[in-house]
């Protein structure tokens, strides 16, 4: 057979197939089901084991149950499989060391029994707390077995069976161990199984999965228990066909006959022996040992636990099949078509000169352009009018505007209005004719104000990146002899090929997207980290500002204080009490003078409109000065006493009556504070005086304002958003410049980086051997194959095994000599002298974690272990399967040497076959189940539908495990290289030994 060490694998593939079903005489022989045989409807039949009713025999099914489908993890509890541990151990009897001066352990273990030395050296144990759980591993302690001696000497009797098998001998003496008993009144009894039989599975499968699931936390031998479900198998199999052997005799009851219609449905007619092929099941000595080596099925709730509801992993398998191999070897190298031809007249010098030269410019520039523009117009109209009215209708109207003088007569029931620009007004209850004069005066005052601010600042940046190659080739045949002419050729690589059988395995398949995606990444991570290329720079940590102050807190001497660092040119402080002066608007003094008005008996009142420039000022005190005469009082009536009301901006100021005088004189003042906030909402007042009974006057009014606490705090604000608006904006400016900066670095980075991505990433790859570039594909491969198995490597969220950090940091003082150089530079003539001296250095090195190794270890070596990886089978899907803006990279990765790589580089999806190691079969379904890897030891089988077909047919395997098997002649091909020979050159090309000659 060839030599396969040389040989390189480029295909692999599996003839696949689905399982075959499991014939009935081999599913009951080769497998013990948790089930039991019990009374239906009067009749006996088969049913799976109760393990989650209220009246379930199984205690250890009834826990799991609950802890998967109903409870959840109490306080105290790291994770679920911690708090069923702490309810499973309630379940095994404690034991407590014998010592003196220690109190027996009170609470949950008060029925502690006493710990021998000698039970600890010979059975597996959990320290828990101060106590000692011993687990029940060997049929002898289990407590309560009551067949325990039986089964003990059945199955000394069954292994001792070999070569002449004797079927009733080997029945007769198991029945001496039973007292000589029939085995089917061993089993069964009317139909069903006897209290002991049935009691006996039921503990032993309890003590199976109670084992099961301990032996995550302890090392446990489940052999014991195995082999005592397989005695009861044997012994229930032997009982069974001791029944089929009445069939022909015609000497069943009702109930046997129902019990075993319960057994075998598909047998239909039980009166005739054509129908019983295959039955009994033990008639042969394989049939013997195939009942006694069948392997238990514990239930999946047991092997997946709190996984149970979600699974950790629902891959399956694919099938079974023969792995076939296609392994390639080179065998030569061989000149192809034409590449290039080069000629070179006699005596011509030739040159040619390649130049490359990639440019890059980018700029960054910044603007910033801001206008602000404040316009202001006012105007102010007075109008005196001359009209007539007739008016023959009979009409009542009152009118009070701008210097109204107003009278009512008692006597007549008339008022008569006088504007105080001589506009009247007459009301009779007759019909009567209107005089008006008006005068009319307009005066227009428009100020107009108007700031406007423009800044402008632009900055620009430009970087120039160039990278210039050139290559220079030059032909001198000046002083030949004749034409030259120089042939390129295109270089073939000439392989050989042969496919090899290695056998019958169980097959995973998985579709991985991208598969060079990493390998690309870290290469070019790698390839830069290695040269003097700039890094990433730190984004910039945004500039921020926070003024120290409310803007509450500005008072003057606060404002002064931000005069001198900011520019409030157009803010002044505000004055917060003023006095002023009311200005009669038609005379300009600052008096209000009335002569000769009939007041006696009548209400006077007139308003003027005076400009005060004290908008948002509140009225605080009123100062009165000037003399009054009124023309007469009524002493019966107080309501009609002489009476001066002051209106100030339509709210009543100041209400004063006279019941005693004449006349009355101010001087200097009355002051008054009026009884309700008055506030100016506009720098023109109206001035409102009201009397009864005037005659005359001459008053003169002064204010107290104080600025209102609204408008105040209004200064403050617009003072503080000024502020703030400055101190946004330098902020601003420095965050822009840093900006700037960044975008320039990151400009100089990625060009960088991209001109090493566009030139240095087929270089990374090229030059490397077949062999070198195969072992890195399947590295790659295997990598994803694990994360599709296992979840790791995927991200945080599934990972364990990558969570276990197996190594610490140590920290160490390590001493060393070195050597030292004085200089003395400044004697005449110089001196340098040369010393040795310990050094003592503080150094970290890792150091490895011994628990966690162990932990992680596990892991690693069933999961090296239980692949074929070196047997790794894949083939490569074309770039369209990756993500979509990934296509022209990828098409551009090539290796011109290997186009294996290439296809590896170039692919959007890879297909991989990975075979499972044979004997490896149970422990992979198991960790899948689990996740939890298998130890060594026999492996129950978990009940999963699809499992047990693939276990019971892959155990059957007749196939060299290790030698792969030639199969038909091996064929050779070519394939073309980007390499260029040069015909009749004086180096022959090389060529390499046939492995099959």
């Amino acid at each position: 057979m060839a030599d396969t060490s040389e040989m390189t694998n480029i295909f692999r593939f599996m003839e696949l197939r689905a399982p075959y079903s499991l014939p009935g005489k081999v599913s009951r022989q080769n497998y013990i089901r948790d089930d039991v045989v019990s009374l239906r409807d009067e009749k006996p039949c088969r049913l799976d084991a109760d393990l989650q009713s209220a009246e379930s025999p199984s205690a250890i099914g009834k826990l799991v149950y609950e802890h998967v489908f109903c409870k959840r993890r109490a306080e105290g509890f790291e994770t679920d499989l911690d708090y069923l541990l702490a309810d499973i151990f309630q379940l095994l009897t404690p034991y407590q060391p014998l010592c003196s001066g220690l109190s027996p352990v009170g609470g949950e273990h008060a029925e502690a029994r006493p710990l021998s030395i000698f039970e600890l050296e010979r059975r597996a144990y959990i320290s828990y707390g101060n106590v000692y759980l011993l687990l029940p591993e060997q049929l002898e302690q289990i407590e309560g077995l009551k067949l325990s001696p039986q089964l003990l000497r059945a199955l000394i009797i069954m292994e001792r069976v070999g070569g002449s098998f004797n079927l009733p001998k080997l029945v007769k003496e198991l029945e001496n161990v039973f007292d000589k008993r029939p085995l089917q009144d061993v089993v069964f009894q009317r139909g069903v199984y006897t209290e002991d039989f049935r009691t006996t599975k039921r503990l032993l499968f309890d003590t199976l999965y109670l084992l099961y699931i301990l032996r995550r936390v302890v090392s446990v031998n489940l052999e014991y228990m195995m082999d005592g479900l397989r005695v009861l198998h044997v012994l229930e199999t032997l009982a069974v066909d001791s029944l089929i052997g009445k069939v022909k005799a015609g000497s069943l009851d009702r109930l046997q006959k129902a019990l075993l219609e319960s057994l075998y449905p598909e047998i239909t007619d039980w009166n005739g022996s054509d129908t019983l092929s295959g039955l009994p099941l033990i008639q042969t000595e394989t049939d013997f040992h195939a009942c006694l080596t069948a392997t238990p099925i514990i239930h999946p709730i047991f092997a997946r636990l709190h996984w149970y509801k979600h699974p950790f992993n629902d891959l399956k398998p694919i099938g079974i099949g023969d792995l076939k191999v296609v392994k390639q070897w080179l065998i030569a190298y061989q000149a192809g078509e034409i590449a290039h031809v080069e000629n070179v007249l006699k005596g011509e010098i030739k040159d040619r000169t390649y130049r490359h030269l990639e440019k890059t410019e980018e700029t960054f520039s910044f603007s910033s352009d801001s206008t602000q523009e404040s316009q202001k117009d006012t105007q102010t109209t007075d109008r005196f009018e001359l009209k007539r009215e007739v008016e023959n209708i009979v009409k009542t109207e009152l009118s009070v505007g701008a210097n109204a003088n107003v009278t009512y007569n008692y006597n007549s029931g008339a008022v008569i209005a006088n504007v105080g620009a001589n506009f009247s007004y007459k009301q009779d209850a007759t019909d009567q004719t209107k005089l008006s004069n008006t005068f009319s005066r307009e005066i227009l005052a428009k100020a107009m104000e108007r700031v406007q601010t423009r800044t402008t600042e632009q900055r620009s940046v430009t970087k120039i990146f160039e990278t210039e190659e050139t290559d220079k080739h030059g032909f001198n045949n000046v002083e030949g002899k004749g034409h030259v002419s120089g042939i390129y050729r295109w270089l073939d690589k000439k392989y050989k090929a042969q496919l090899f059988n290695y056998g019958k395995r169980m097959m995973f398949e998985f579709l991985i997207p991208e598969p060079a995606a990493f390998f690309i990444e870290s290469r070019l991570c790698a390839f830069e980290a290695t040269l003097d290329v700039p890094q990433p720079p730190e984004k910039p940590v945004p500039e921020t500002f926070s003024l120290d102050f409310k803007p509450d807190e500005i008072n003057e001497t606060k404002f002064q204080e931000l005069q001198q660092k900011y520019d409030l040119a157009e803010f002044s402080f505000p004055e917060r009490t003023r006095s002023v002066a009311f200005i009669n608007p038609v005379t300009g003094e600052d008096f209000f003078q009335e002569r000769g008005i009939d007041g006696n008996g009548l209400w006077y009142a007139k308003t003027y409109t005076c400009r005060l420039n004290a908008k948002s000022y509140v009225l605080s005190k009123l100062t009165i000065t000037g003399y009054m005469q009124y023309q007469g009082r009524n002493e019966t009536d107080p309501k009609e006493l002489n009476t001066l009301e002051v209106y100030i901006a339509g709210n009543q100021a100041v209400r004063e009556q006279n019941e005693a005088a004449e006349w009355w004189q101010w001087n200097p003042g009355m002051e008054f504070s009026p009884g309700n906030t008055i506030l100016f909402d506009s720098d023109d007042v109206a001035l409102t005086i009201g009397f009864w009974d005037i005659g005359l006057y001459n008053l003169s009014f002064y204010a107290e304002l104080v600025l209102g606490q609204q408008a105040y705090h209004n200064w403050q604000t617009q003072v503080f958003n000024k502020i703030r608006t400055i101190e946004q904006q330098r902020v601003d400016k420095i965050n822009q410049e840093k900006q700037l900066a960044y975008n320039t670095e990151m400009a100089t980075y990625r060009n960088r980086r991209d001109e090493l991505k566009a030139t240095s990433v087929n270089e990374l790859l090229q030059g490397q051997s077949e062999a070198f570039n195969s072992e890195i594909i399947r590295t790659e491969l295997k990598k994803h194959c694990l994360t599709m198995l296992t979840k790791e490597f995927a991200g945080p969220s599934d990972a364990l095994i990558e969570k276990i950090d197996a190594l610490q940091p140590i920290d160490d003082h390590f001493t060393f000599h070195q050597f030292q150089i004085k200089e003395e530079l400044e004697l005449d003539p110089p001196k340098t002298t040369f010393s040795i001296s310990e050094a003592n250095e503080a150094i970290t090195y890792p150091a490895i974690i011994q628990d966690k190794a162990r932990e992680k270890g596990r892991y690693i070596q069933f999961l090296e272990q239980a692949f074929e990886w070196q047997q790794l089978a894949y083939i490569f899907y074309p770039y369209f399967w990756a993500r979509r803006p990934k296509w022209i990279e990828i098409m551009n990765h090539v290796d011109d040497t290997d186009p294996n790589m290439a296809a590896f580089l170039q692919a959007g999806s890879v297909k991989v076959l990975i075979a499972v190691t044979p004997a490896y079969e149970c422990a992979v379904q198991h960790f899948l189940a689990t996740r939890e890897p298998w130890e060594g030891g026999p492996t129950p089988v978990i009940g999963d539908p699809l499992f047990i077909p693939l276990y019971e047919e892959v155990r059957k395997r007749q196939d060299d495990l290790y030698n792969a098997i030639p199969e038909g002649e091996p064929w050779t091909f070519v394939l073309p290289t980007s390499l260029i020979y040069l015909e009749n050159s004086s180096t022959t090309l090389p060529t390499f030994p046939d492995h099959t000659a």
